[in-house]
């Protein structure tokens, strides 16, 4: 039998139990660094008795998702000294902590900069045109990446996750909706996974043999024409050749609101194909929930976003018996309120 509670390892990667804080954006920032704000929220969760912090996403090129560079940054080495002191709070604190690398492609709210994505559709969102990407903007954008996950492991992260979902570019690149390519990085499920495929070998280029990385992956992106199951699974197999050391599964989790877990199915399925192990994000709320997802699939890992934020203690009342599930409403106010939740108690 497979608890919450167990002690596990992936790769150097030695964990508490098997819960993940999962990364939701880092919104009060400046110039790309972390703020006061968000050292204390990252101190929070690391008093929680989480067993990994993934923190928000990280741009490793050219622009940030919104003006103001409120987001975070890696991509250069003059952040890696404030990058430091965020992972030694946690490891002060006895947690573990990932970062997570990201470039926004298509979905950004900034203005005036050079767009790139896969083709010149506009993200549905952000309602602006990009420019194709080049054979030798491609290239950067890889690069971007090894750079990024070297500076990563040298600021002291644990590992790092590469967003492959949400709408971002490599999300984009998997995407029939978006990627309209004719050339070696569209036309079908292999060729879009080529973008994936290039930014972890690289990354592997640049990390230590046995340094966790991560990927999350979309396994629908809600839109028409989007990602399929058989291009998702396509996908994960892929990663996990090119040396993903765990998957963790999303979707279009805005849109779910009373159906819980969300991508239980498709996560369920990954498992089962996979010789990795893969993490259920979306949807968990409870001890009973988590436990029977463990036990009755081939998962290894239970992901949460939203209940963190309405308690960073939540899964410290679990352990201790003093609740059982989250108070977490699902109404997304948190999205709009700068990651506090209204009805924290």
């Amino acid at each position: 039998m497979k608890s919450l509670y167990d002690e596990t390892s992936i790769g150097s990667l030695k964990l508490r139990n098997r819960v993940f804080r999962a990364a939701i954006g880092d919104v009060d920032g400046t110039d790309g660094y972390y703020s006061e704000t968000d050292l204390a929220r990252y101190r929070e969760l690391a008093d929680g008795n989480i067993g990994l912090i993934i923190t928000g996403e990280a741009d490793v090129s050219d622009y940030q998702l919104f003006e103001g560079g409120k987001s975070i940054s890696i991509q250069d080495d003059r952040y890696i000294d404030s990058l430091k002191r965020l992972t030694g709070m946690i490891h002060e604190r006895g947690g573990k902590m990932m970062i997570q690398l990201v470039h926004y492609g298509a979905e950004t709210f900034m203005q005036g900069v050079d767009l790139i994505a896969p083709s010149d559709v506009p993200y549905p969102f952000t309602k602006q045109k990009p420019r194709p990407m080049t054979l030798d903007d491609i290239s950067r954008v890889v690069s971007d990446f090894g750079r990024a996950a070297r500076r990563a492991e040298i600021a002291g992260f644990d590992g790092i996750e590469l967003h492959a979902g949400h709408g971002f570019l490599i999300s984009e690149f998997l995407s029939p909706c978006f990627n309209l390519r004719a050339d070696q990085y569209g036309g079908n499920d292999e060729n879009r996974a080529r973008l994936l495929v290039e930014v972890l070998t690289e990354i592997r280029k640049n990390v230590s043999e046995d340094y966790p990385v991560f990927v999350k992956l979309n396994c629908t992106d809600g839109f028409e024409n989007g990602i399929s199951e058989q291009g998702f699974l396509t996908a994960c197999r892929l990663a996990e050749k090119a040396g993903a050391s765990l998957l963790e599964v999303s979707g279009d989790w805005l849109n779910h609101k009373e159906k819980t877990p969300y991508f239980l199915e498709a996560t369920s399925k990954c498992a089962e194909e996979l010789h990795i192990p893969v993490a259920l994000v979306g949807g968990v709320r409870d001890i009973n929930t988590a436990e029977n997802v463990l036990n009755n699939t081939k998962i290894e890992y239970i992901s949460m976003a939203r209940p963190f934020i309405n308690d960073p203690y939540l899964l410290k009342k679990w352990m201790s018996g003093e609740a059982d599930k989250s108070d977490c409403r699902n109404c997304n106010a948190c999205t709009r309120t700068g990651l506090k939740c209204p009805f924290r108690k």
